[in-house]
């Protein structure tokens, strides 16, 4: 026997609109076998138009219902015909069959199931979609605009989305019913009749809408209007805004390496594990939080200085630049990424916020012998990462100059 399938055309909830969608299909030759959240399976036969009745399951780990009450349903003439998750029981039988219910209050009392007491369920599904949303938007880390800045456009769009479409879902669901409830619980008996028609161009226009924005979202992060690219810097011939690190050394002593060890260590000051890295290599970056980035590894040494430890004097620059969209505030971006790092007092940070500074908003970081310079400028971030015996806050003429210059790779 030949079985066909079909999206439902409204919410497990809308009873009335679902129950009337089954019977037209029939009249179609098309009868229920199975039922799940979003589509339905149909043996084909000879068409002949039935009544289906959806009646809520008595526990929602309720599988079947009991072998009395399909025996009274079938003297009746009612059918069992499946169960439709943990929402209902269907029945079927042939027009002008008795109703299975005649007595609206009786009835509602078969919807205490889905109540707060009978069915937490639901409930602990809304609660868990507000939970994780205010996560989203209370948690510094996962504010959205490191996400914009970096690409990671699923977490900075996607999320919150998905959110509140479960939410609203979920309370749809919800409201729905306990709505039917209510009615019947009034004394107003139930409706089987519906125009499930009107309402399924609105799912249709939901389902693909959705469908629409997760295409969208899976391709964002492969979108990228210049994309990640390195390249050294004596084979870069536009300008540069940058401050190198022999300016911030002023020594004429100093000389630039093109590689060095780089020790990554934990936040206690123990090292993890220790690789070559390359020096004088600029990375270029773009995204829709940030269209310009460019960042510059810098290091070098001075022979004829040492440093506390009696070795040759090293010093290392990580000059960070970015120029933000009108989606991206600067200082919000520069506290999420203090937070992402650990720049924090319980890891050994001193955190000075400087007031007599060309800048916008400029903010000092230091621990040992590195320190963090956040500097702020309309629209534009720079972050100089340096470890090394010079005080970087001598230099903000040098850092100004970069952040003056509207720079366009």
């Amino acid at each position: 026997m030949k079985i066909k399938y079909r999206l439902l055309p409204v919410e497990p909830y809308e009873v009335s609109a679902l129950e009337t969608w089954l019977s037209d299909l029939s009249a179609q030759g098309l009868y229920l076998l199975e039922i799940k959240t979003i589509y339905a399976s149909f043996w084909v036969k000879e068409p002949k138009r039935m009544i289906y009745r959806m009646e809520p399951k008595k526990y929602r780990k309720e599988d079947f219902p009991t072998q009395d009450k399909l025996r009274l349903y079938k003297e009746y003439g009612w059918k069992y015909v499946t169960t439709f998750g943990e929402y209902f029981h269907i029945y079927t039988a042939e027009e002008g069959t008795p109703e299975i219910h005649t007595d609206p209050i009786v009835e509602s009392e078969l919807y205490h199931v889905f109540l707060p007491k009978k069915n937490y369920a639901l409930y602990l599904d809304v609660a868990l979609w507000v939970f994780l949303l205010a996560l989203y938007v209370f948690d510094p880390v996962t504010l959205g605009t490191y996400q914009l800045v970096h690409s990671e456009y699923f977490f900075a769009l996607a999320m919150p989305l998905v959110c509140i479409l479960e939410i609203f879902i979920s309370s749809r669901r919800i409201y729905g019913l306990w709505r039917v409830y209510k009615q019947l619980a009034l004394g107003i008996p139930f409706s089987h009749d519906s125009n499930w028609r009107g309402k399924v161009r609105l799912r249709h226009f939901g389902y693909f809408l959705c469908k629409a924005l997760a295409l969208i979202f899976f391709f964002l992060p492969f979108w990228n209007p210049a994309e990640y690219t390195e390249r050294p810097m004596e084979k870069i011939h536009s300008p540069l805004p940058f401050v190198s690190l022999a300016e911030i050394e002023d020594d004429p002593n100093f000389v630039p390496d093109s590689s060095y060890i780089q020790h990554d260590k934990r936040p206690d000051g123990t090292t993890i594990n220790s690789w070559e890295r390359d020096a004088k290599v600029v990375y270029f970056e773009s995204s829709i939080g940030a269209p310009v980035q460019f960042s510059i590894n810098q290091h070098g040494r001075t022979a004829s200085r040492t440093d506390e430890n009696g070795k040759p004097y090293e010093a290392t620059l990580w000059l960070d630049y970015k120029k933000f969209s009108f989606l991206v505030s600067p200082q919000s971006y520069m506290e999420e990424c203090i937070v992402r790092s650990r720049y924090t007092p319980e890891n050994g940070w001193t955190k000075t916020i400087l007031d007599d500074t060309p800048f916008d908003y400029a903010l000092l970081l230091q621990k040992d012998d590195r320190t963090v310079f956040y500097m702020i400028l309309g629209n534009k971030m720079l972050e100089a990462d340096y470890i090394g015996g010079q005080d970087l806050t001598q230099c903000c003429d040098l850092f100004l100059k970069v952040l003056q210059k509207d720079y366009h790779r």
